[in-house]
């Protein structure tokens, strides 16, 4: 357990705390937003992930590539991810 600075009044408080015990100021929105960061940016990833393997199913329609595969392995990898990451989310901040 680290100390942090509360955003209200500046004393110091635990992180496991759920407010300040000097000036009752909420604390855990704070730790859920610094929590989710990464976990925001691997859903990012995911969709992009996602949206690259859509594209490379329509590019190879136009051409001779055969991406398909390539594609279809992007697409269910990025759709896994995606919703690995959603339950961590929930599970962290249920």
């Amino acid at each position: 357990m680290a100390l942090t600075k509360c955003p209200e009044c500046g004393s110091q408080v635990s992180s496991a705390a759920v407010s300040c015990p000097k000036c009752a100021d909420p604390i855990t929105a704070q730790t859920i937003e610094q929590t989710g960061q990464g976990l925001k940016a691997q859903r990012l990833a995911a969709g992009a992930l996602i949206i690259l393997s859509l594209s490379m199913m329509l590019l190879d329609g136009f051409t001779e590539l055969r991406l398909q595969p390539l594609a279809l392995f992007g697409f269910y990898t990025g759709i896994v991810w995606h919703l690995f990451v959603r339950m961590l989310i929930w599970w962290r901040h249920a």
